[in-house]
């Protein structure tokens, strides 16, 4: 008898066992390529800027359920901002209570034209020039999020009422999503303090729901300033 019932228990284990396994085959033949690579993504976009390990599997699971990150949030207050060295360069980065980041510029703040400050998310500038204006040669212009990278090279120049953009170019993205460029250009080469040069990259996207979306980055250049403008 007692063999009897280690045998019967030792049958129910092996095929709780291989109820599990299947389950978990399931669940992985389940997985679409759109879900594998936003896994991929985020798990190394995560490890890149540092988010915490103890919040990575739960920032994971929000992220491709689709809510809304809480550094996606309007108004949304980061917790804390701290210096990240990878391979992109050394970036200031804010977090947020979920582990999500949004890394947009640099400590140096610029004064626009109507008085108000822009966080210059430009960075790597070699600047020549005087008085009678400057020139920037070699700028990153970037912004870094938990689900979606993009960044350009630029070359501008600006003087007491104008700015300039010369060049763009340099380009690299990565994403969690499937995204494409549908523009990448500078829409307005000559601006001045009150209408600014502009340089602009837009990319199509489909995320793993299937929904389409746009991310944008831009440079804005007048006589009194330079700094990035995005959405995503």
């Amino acid at each position: 008898m007692g063999r009897r019932i280690a045998g019967l228990i030792a049958v129910g284990a092996a095929a709780v066992s291989m109820l599990g396994f299947a389950g978990t085959a399931a669940a992985l033949a389940n997985t679409t390529p759109a879900e594998e690579k936003a896994t991929a993504f985020l798990e190394e976009n995560m490890a890149r800027f540092e988010v915490p390990q103890e919040l990575r599997a739960s920032l994971l699971a929000k992220a491709l359920s689709g809510a809304t990150l809480d550094a996606q949030l309007p108004g949304a207050v980061p917790t804390s901002t701290d210096d990240v060295t990878n391979e992109l360069g050394t970036f200031p980065v804010k977090r947020y209570p979920d582990g999500s980041f949004d890394s947009l510029g640099v400590s140096t703040e610029v004064t626009d034209a109507d008085g108000g400050t822009s966080l210059r998310a430009i960075k790597n500038c070699k600047m020549s020039g005087g008085a009678g204006g400057s020139a920037y040669r070699g700028c990153q212009v970037y912004h870094w999020t938990a689900w979606h990278n993009m960044h350009f090279d630029a070359n501008y120049s600006r003087a007491s009422n104008a700015g300039s953009i010369t060049y763009i170019g340099g380009r690299g993205w990565d994403s969690g999503n499937s995204c494409t460029t549908e523009e990448f250009k500078i829409s307005k080469k000559v601006g001045n303090n009150g209408n600014p040069a502009k340089a602009d990259w837009l990319m199509a996207c489909t995320d793993i729901s299937g929904a389409s979306s746009s991310k944008y980055l831009g440079l804005r250049v007048s006589g009194t300033s330079a700094h990035s403008v995005q959405d995503y």
